[in-house]
């Protein structure tokens, strides 16, 4: 009896897996939300490159915990780990993505932000 239970639920997980993600435009939700966490993805490693080269060339002394976030955000983004392929067609992926990205943007705006006001201090 416990074997048949087993089997019943392995087959529902199954097909929900196979059916999670389908119909007329799965493969083109699938191939979109693929293609924006890749971008999301490529972004960021430049925006946090560049974070980490403005710290170092004009040393503006950005929080080192914001600066780990960026990189930290950057290695786990989700453009790179998250599926897209079973359960909401990857719209976790797109939304995730864009957030992640948003906040590696905001990091560099903070850091252009304190270059800018020592630059300014430097001269009063």
């Amino acid at each position: 009896m416990k074997r048949e239970i087993v089997t019943i639920l392995f087959m529902i997980g199954s097909v929900q897996q196979i059916m999670a993600c389908s119909g007329p435009g799965a493969g083109k939700a699938i191939r979109t939300s693929i293609e924006i966490g890749n971008y999301c993805a490529l972004i960021s490693v430049v925006l946090t490159l560049f974070i980490v080269w403005i710290n170092r060339k004009y040393q503006t002394k950005t929080k080192k915990a914001l600066l780990s976030a960026s990189i930290l955000l950057t290695i786990f983004h989700p453009g790179f780990w998250v599926g897209a392929t079973s359960g909401d067609c990857g719209v976790l992926r797109i939304y995730s993505s864009i957030i992640i990205t948003s906040l590696i943007l905001l990091i560099l705006l903070f850091t252009l932000y304190k270059r800018n006001k020592k630059k300014a201090g430097k001269y009063d």
